[in-house]
């Protein structure tokens, strides 16, 4: 990868983009994800001539070393919270209805909340979701160790312990 590429790509993590790769090919998409470690890059693409719409888009791997520049591209936003929603494997359908009761969510709010103080973490509430170390982890609804969302596995990891183990 050119000097420098993987901080572009991380600065664009969630944007439309159009990268041009060594093998003189472009792709047009939104950047999904970069590894921390290896640089490698996910991509959300659409087929040419796809709509657009969540069903048509399908994910591309461009591994470190492949891409020689990025642009900003206007793309047609994507609802990502409803392709989740839709996929199979949402944790949605994986979780019991009785850990989405509200009384059990505002139960495990207050207990994440407590624990994250007693371990002098850093943490806001914004719009339902826990925010920890600014912006570094998040923690949506309903607050199990499954929903933690980082980019960074090691961080990840820590969170989960903190949080959910003694």
């Amino acid at each position: 990868m050119t000097p420098g590429m993987e901080e572009l790509l991380m600065e664009r993590v969630g944007k439309g983009v159009e990268v041009e790769l060594v093998d003189k090919t472009r792709r047009r998409g939104f950047v999904y994800t970069v590894d921390p470690i290896s640089h490698n890059t996910v991509m959300l693409t659409k087929p040419e001539g796809g709509a657009g719409e969540a069903g048509n888009w399908g994910a591309s791997m461009l591994f470190n070393g492949a891409v020689k520049s990025v642009a900003d591209a206007p793309i047609v936003e994507i609802d990502f919270a409803s392709m989740e929603q839709d996929h199979p494997l949402t944790r949605r359908d994986r979780v019991p209805a009785e850990e989405h009761d509200p009384a059990k969510v505002a139960e495990r709010l207050e207990s994440v909340k407590d624990r994250l103080s007693a371990h002098r973490v850093s943490f806001t509430v914004q719009e339902g979701t826990i925010v920890i170390l600014d912006g570094v982890a998040r923690l949506p609804a309903p607050y199990s160790k499954h929903d933690i969302v980082c980019q960074n596995p090691v961080v990840l990891e820590r969170m989960r312990r903190t949080i959910f183990h003694d």
